[in-house]
């Protein structure tokens, strides 16, 4: 049998600060790369498989207009290139 806990979480104002700019990061992230997926598909391309994801997000990172991608957790970044992906696979 399996039991679950329900916690309520109080994070200070720092930590508030990172989980916003976290899933603020993670939210672009994967809009920007559904409307790079959508616009591949009306251009009739091949949509993008999660490796190249990856490293079209290194070079964008790399960009000064995207620099501040590099204050996220890179895990969280590829987490939602991970669920997009996963979007277009089924």
């Amino acid at each position: 049998m399996l039991t679950s806990y329900c916690y309520r979480v109080y994070p200070t104002n720092v930590q508030q600060q990172t989980l916003r700019r976290q899933f603020g990061s993670v939210r672009f992230v994967y809009n920007y790369f559904l409307a790079l997926q959508q616009q591949r598909c009306e251009d009739k391309k091949k949509h993008l498989s999660f490796f190249d994801m990856c490293r079209e997000l290194v070079e964008l990172k790399r960009s000064d207009d995207y620099s501040w991608l590099y204050l996220t957790y890179a895990q969280s970044l590829y987490e939602g290139l991970k669920n997009l992906d996963a979007a277009y696979q089924n």
